[in-house]
């Protein structure tokens, strides 16, 4: 093994599921370590696609069929998953002044409010930037993750900015969470959402409660990251229009995939 080789595809072929015919065809390229190379070819001929098989947005965001190797210094990429790759290869965007983060505080706060949802965490720091970012767009979705914390002074702090909040309960549904999410609701919040673990999720709209409760994990590998997967699963049905108890559904669901492998993701389904 050349351990002086960065990145070599061997008959490498690529093809998108959606597409007759392979974007790659038959790769043989080598790069070395600390060596500069400018790949050229009209639009469509492959060049991002190729960068998408280095730095692993292809196979883990872009699905298709794959032929041939691909190694990153010696590895074989077909043993490793995203975090792997991550160590090894970044991504410079062409506009990265404006991709990555802002010349100014102002701008990254214009670059957040964009968006339409914001979330943050207990632990992001976040909390002095969320009054900035619902002044530039009062329209922005902000939601927080507050984790066990409820009692934490961020609850106050960020309760005006807040629309989603989520919390993690060690008890089951009592009068005590009810009347704890029907406050934050009260006082601001557009739902607010507790997490039994494996005693499924509550949350409160103003209107009603819709309680949900867990999707089966026949093998349960690793639970960091469980509550994650449940708040992007929630908001992603939030943010397709689904209904409480959909979005409840969807959140235990991912929640139930995520843990049943080491990494924090999973493939789609």
């Amino acid at each position: 093994m050349d351990e002086q080789i960065a990145v070599r595809f061997e008959h490498f072929t690529f093809q998108y599921y959606a597409q007759a015919e392979p974007t790659l065809h038959d790769i043989n390229l080598e790069i070395r370590k600390h060596e500069k190379v400018l790949i050229v070819g009209p639009s469509g001929s492959g060049k991002s696609t190729l960068a998408h098989c280095i730095n692993g947005l292809i196979p883990f965001a872009f699905k298709g069929k794959i032929e041939g190797k691909l190694e990153l210094d010696g590895q074989d990429t077909a043993g490793m998953n995203i975090f792997d790759r991550s160590i090894k290869v970044g991504t410079v965007l062409q506009d990265s002044d404006t991709q990555f983060v802002g010349l100014s505080v102002a701008e990254d706060i214009a670059f957040a409010a964009g968006h339409e949802l914001v979330h943050t965490a207990l632990w992001g720091m976040a909390e002095s930037t969320l009054p900035k970012i619902k002044e530039k767009n009062p329209g922005v979705l902000v939601s927080f993750d507050y984790a066990d914390r409820l009692d934490h002074p961020l609850v106050e702090q960020t309760l005006p900015f807040v629309d989603y909040g989520f919390f993690s309960y060690h008890e089951s549904r009592d009068a005590f969470i009810e009347d704890y999410l029907r406050d934050k609701v009260d006082r601001g919040m557009k739902i607010a959402v507790a997490t039994f673990g494996d005693k499924g999720s509550l949350a409160w709209d103003g209107k009603e409660f819709t309680q949900w409760g867990i999707c089966p994990a026949p093998q349960v590998v690793n639970t960091v990251g469980a509550g994650d997967s449940f708040i992007a699963g929630f908001l992603c049905g939030l943010l397709r229009g689904r209904s409480v108890a959909d979005c409840l559904a969807l959140g235990a669901k991912t929640a139930a995939a995520v843990v049943q492998v080491f990494e924090p993701w999973v493939k789609d389904n």
